[in-house]
C-alpha cells in the first residue's frame, strides 16, 4: 500500500524508503517525519533488528498511524541482512536507503523519480551533509564525484564511469546518496553481503554500478545525517 496524498497520482513513480533500525530511539522520529513530508507515492519499510531501547514501540506507533508503513522484526542479524529484508518487501518503482539517523533533504523526490523514469536512468546520485567532528564548525558537505562549475548542475554517466571516476580520489560511494530503479536492481541480482558489519553499503553500491546502466549525478543534497559517524 502506498501513501495517497492528494498531490500524488497513480501514474507517478513510487519510492520505497528502507531503513534498518537498531537502538536509535532518539533519531528515528525525525527520520520518519522527513519522509512523511514527501508528497511522492511512497512506502516506508522499517526493519527492527532486535532493538531494546524503545525503538520498536516508536515504530509500532507510526505503523498504526500510517498504512503505508511496514515494520518487520528480526533478531539482530546485522544491517546488511536488515536491508536485504527490506529489499524483498519493496514494491516501489525506486528505492532509497536511509540510516535511522539520516533525514531527507527538503526537496521533491517525486520530481527526481519522474526525471529518472522519463530518461531511462537506472539511478540518480545526490550528495549528503554530515556534521563536523569538531564543535563550532558548519555542516561538512560531501563532494560529488564529478566537478560542477555551478551547484544544481548534473552529469549523466555510465554506472562504471562514475565508479571509476570516484576511485582515483578515494571517495567512497554510499548507498544513501542514490535513488535506485528497483526493477533494474532486482535484474542485476545485487544484494548486501549478509554478515558484513562495516562497509557493506560501499560494497553493495560498487557491485550495483559494475552491473551497468546509466546514472545521473546532481550537485544537490539528498539527505543529511544528524549524528557523527564515519563516512
Amino acid at each position: 500500500m502506498y501513501s495517497n496524498d492528494k498531490a500524488t497520482s497513480d501514474n507517478l513513480p513510487s519510492i520505497s524508503f528502507i531503513l534498518p533500525v537498531y537502538n536509535v530511539a532518539p533519531y528515528i522520529p525525525r527520520a520518519l517525519e522527513s519522509i512523511l513530508l514527501q508528497t511522492v507515492r511512497k512506502e516506508i519499510i522499517l526493519i527492527d533488528d532486535g532493538s531494546t531501547d524503545g525503538s520498536a514501540e516508536i515504530l509500532a506507533k507510526y505503523m498504526h498511524q500510517y498504512p503505508f508503513i511496514t515494520v518487520v522484526s528480526s533478531q539482530n542479524r546485522g544491517v546488511a541482512a536488515a536491508r536485504n529484508a527490506g529489499l524483498k518487501l519493496a514494491t516501489g518503482d525506486f528505492i532509497m536507503f536511509l540510516d535511522p539517523d539520516d533525514e531527507l533533504y527538503p526537496i521533491d523526490f517525486g520530481l527526481w523519480a519522474r526525471l529518472a523514469q522519463d530518461n531511462g536512468l537506472q539511478a540518480i546520485k545526490g550528495v549528503y551533509l554530515r556534521p563536523p567532528y569538531e564543535e563550532g564548525k558548519n555542516m561538512l558537505r560531501c563532494k560529488p564525484v564529478f566537478q560542477f562549475k555551478e551547484q544544481h548542475n548534473g552529469k549523466i554517466s555510465s554506472m562504471q564511469g562514475i565508479l571509476m571516476q570516484s576511485l582515483p580520489h578515494h571517495w567512497p560511494l554510499h548507498n544513501m546518496c542514490f535513488m535506485i530503479d528497483r526493477r533494474h536492481l532486482v535484474a542485476t541480482g545485487v544484494t548486501y553481503r549478509n554478515g558484513m558489519r562495516f562497509g557493506e553499503d560501499m560494497v553493495f553500491i560498487s557491485e550495483f554500478l559494475i552491473a551497468g546502466g546509466k546514472v545521473l549525478e546532481v550537485d544537490i543534497p539528498f539527505l543529511f545525517t544528524t549524528a557523527e559517524k564515519e563516512v
